[in-house]
């Protein structure tokens, strides 16, 4: 990113001159203003290899670091940032996940924005066509999902649960992609002509959409957005002008306007929408409480005051817990400050930028160092914090204050993150009843019965031992069991967890149940058929006697001579029999398959096999020993099958043995009229006519009597 930058003062509110310096980008944009202190700036030089200046004012020359806008966001532990390639025009986009250390990369051509919310992140970039600018919705793995293009260039850009917002200068572009209809959008305009309207877009919408009436605005036609910020009921609007204006996402509808002191670059909202905090061209934090509105009477929607909450300079970014709506972090310089209720903590020194902070946690990302080897980021540039209140518990617990003092402690900075910290340690140390009522306070029900069931236990090693259970140290658990001499209980442990191959330990030192073998092998086999390891798997389903998952392991691996054996195993198990029966027809052994039907009571899917098989022979011996109902069904299908194969002769001998002459008649016709095209000797084409007159007056002979018997 290439900057420059213009040096000179201006008058304060007081009337006194400031000096300071301007950054803009290349195409001319005032990025952010930086006061230095002092009668004047003498001179400026840039540092050749980094992003450091000094500044000579008065006698003194000071240092500042200038840190990049990274095209950045994250997605859970997934963190997607981007990167310039050498010598290459597309930017690489690269999504890390901080815990598996697996990385995506996706090339993009001319990126403009990333932003994320929950498993989604968009990427907003330059498209093919001229003059038209795409959002791509993409999971964790970069995966494309879904995408839309815009004509306009997308400024502005921040999503939540449910929408994708972006903006220009004068419009906000809202786009539901989670819903239904994919490409539903609607367009806010914010001001034209001294105008504020609201239109719907005029693709995808639903016919039912109300589109409000145009209201009055403050703002000129100078007056452009410079910034947004949405949750899932609210989105405001920062404008050039150092207005913020707020809109609801349900109804579309302009609900109100604050006036700032000046131009909000960034704009944050905390998780339950009353209170947020801009940043502004000076690096001013100012936190807003949003109950707290004056308005005048004359205009109650416009220029509303809030009272100021906090205010912190130097001010690079910040980031609101999403779990407590008083508790934010901010980065002024190089330190890290937490509030709570607008009171700091001591600072941490980090020069991190945080993507995440809850339960109490904050989670932080060295963007400057991941920046320096982009293709390969590690572990190490991802950072955790903590809170003091989190802390001073864990300290507290770990001193073994008493749990009297820790109980007032965590009530008065109350927070289910130290609730959950008070009743692990509690359960520790065998205090029950401050671990079953800390439980109650974060409404975790199942820590409740776990307390409850530990009351009931009178013995101490015991009460222990499920402790250990409880907190995953199955290890140390068994070790209290046997010293209790109770391999029951690290037996029940340890089939709970679903620890198979412990289990088979402990039955080979001391159980010697016949239902807890089968039962233990029957899982292990499952285990391996989950893996697809199917001659392991098989091994085990012999050991617990499982013969239908043994069959399906004997077919996958193709074993069709144990797949055989099998049938004389399993004589009486008409299904499993059926299955196997299945099994051998699929990949074309009829005797096996027939002899596998053969075993059931039921035949005719061993006589459906052999047709399907084309084994004719095997189906009409079936039919005649089995099923003579069938044999008119099975030769009406063979005799297609031969028709088919232009084998005609061989249908004719068919028929004849039925005594079916009409059909013989009818065969016999075609065959002599296809002699005749061919041109065969005169000698066979007699012998077809005198064959068909012999057809013909038998055929007679048989009707005969039935037509006297109707007479």
């Amino acid at each position: 990113m290439l900057f420059f930058h213009i040096q000179g003062a201006r008058a304060n509110s007081a009337g006194r001159f400031i000096s300071l310096v301007q950054f803009y980008n290349p195409h001319g944009h005032l990025l952010r203003t930086l006061r230095v202190p002092g009668n004047g700036i003498n001179s400026i030089a840039w540092e050749g290899s980094s992003m450091r200046m000094a500044l000579a004012v008065d006698s003194f020359i000071y240092f500042a670091d200038i840190q990049p806008e990274y095209q950045w966001a994250c997605i859970d532990d997934v963190i997607v940032y981007a990167f310039a390639m050498p010598r290459k025009d597309e930017i690489c986009v690269t999504f890390w996940n901080s815990k598996s250390n697996e990385r995506f990369a996706k090339n993009v051509r001319g990126l403009i924005g990333i932003c994320a919310f929950g498993d989604y992140c968009a990427l907003i970039s330059e498209a093919s066509m001229k003059n038209t600018f795409a959002l791509i919705i993409c999971d964790a793995k970069g995966t494309a999902l879904i995408g839309k293009y815009m004509e306009e260039k997308p400024e502005f850009n921040v999503m939540t649960a449910s929408q994708l917002i972006t903006a220009t200068d004068s419009c906000v572009y809202l786009w539901h992609y989670c819903s239904n209809e994919p490409n539903n959008a609607v367009t806010l305009q914010i001001c034209r002509e001294n105008r504020c309207t609201q239109k719907t877009v005029k693709v995808g919408i639903d016919p039912g959409t109300k589109v409000p009436e145009s209201d009055s605005s403050r703002f000129t036609l100078r007056d452009s957005i410079c910034s947004l910020a949405a949750s899932e009921n609210m989105l405001l609007v920062g404008m050039q002008s150092g207005a913020v204006r707020r809109y609801s996402l349900r109804s579309l509808r302009h609900e109100a306007t604050y006036i700032l002191e000046s131009r909000a670059c960034n704009i944050y909202l905390n998780c339950n929408d009353t209170k947020f905090s801009v940043i502004d061209i000076d690096g001013l934090m100012t936190v807003l409480d949003l109950n707290s509105a004056s308005f005048h009477l004359s205009d109650p929607l416009h220029n509303q005051q809030l009272v100021t909450v906090n205010r912190r300079k130097d001010c690079r970014g910040m980031h609101w817990s999403r779990d407590m709506p008083d508790l934010y972090v901010t980065m002024e310089k190089k330190r890290m400050y937490l509030f709570r209720n607008g009171d700091p903590e001591e600072p941490v020194l980090s020069s991190g930028h945080v993507y995440d902070f809850s339960d109490l946690e904050i989670k932080a990302i060295l963007l400057e160092e991941i920046m320096q080897t982009p293709q390969t980021p590690r572990k190490e540039h991802v950072v955790h914090f903590e809170t003091k209140a989190l802390r001073d518990t864990r300290s507290m617990i770990l001193h073994n204050i008493s749990f009297q003092d820790s109980w007032r402690f965590v009530q008065k900075n109350g927070h289910q993150r130290l609730w959950q910290l008070l009743a692990h340690g509690a359960l520790q140390k065998l205090d029950l009843a401050i671990a079953k009522q800390s439980f109650a306070n974060f409404a975790d029900i199942y820590g409740v019965y776990f307390a409850r069931k530990l009351e009931m236990i009178c013995d101490e090693i015991q009460q222990r031992a499920e402790v250990s259970a409880f907190f995953q140290h199955f290890d140390n658990a068994e070790e209290l069991f046997a010293s209790m001499n109770r391999v029951d209980l690290s037996l029940a442990m340890r089939i709970k967890m679903g620890d198979w191959f412990h289990v088979g330990k402990i039955i080979r030192v001391g159980a010697d149940d016949d239902w807890i073998r089968d039962f233990m092998f029957n899982n292990m086999g499952e285990y391996f058929f989950e893996r697809q390891k199917w001659d392991r798997a098989a091994s085990y389903f012999t050991q617990s006697k499982n013969v239908e998952k043994l069959v399906v392991c004997s077919y996958l691996q193709e074993e069709y001579d144990e797949l055989e054996k099998i049938i004389h195993a399993a004589a009486g198990n008409h299904e499993l029999l059926a299955n196997i029966g299945s099994m051998f027809c699929s990949v074309g052994m009829c005797s096996q398959a027939v002899l596998a039907f053969r075993s059931t009571s039921d035949m005719n899917p061993g006589i459906e096999a052999c047709v399907l098989l084309k084994r004719w022979g095997s189906a009409f011996s079936l039919v005649t020993q089995h099923n003579r109902q069938q044999i008119t069904v099975v030769l009406q299908r063979y005799i297609g099958h031969i028709l088919h194969a232009e084998m005609k002769l061989c249908a004719i001998n068919l028929y004849r043995e039925t005594n079916d002459h009409e059909n013989v008649v009818h065969l016999l016709s075609q065959l002599a009229m296809q002699s005749v095209t061919v041109k065969h000797s005169p000698m066979y084409m007699k012998k077809i006519y005198v064959l068909r007159a012999l057809e013909v007056s038998m055929h007679a002979m048989d009707s005969e009597p039935a037509c006297c018997a109707v007479n």
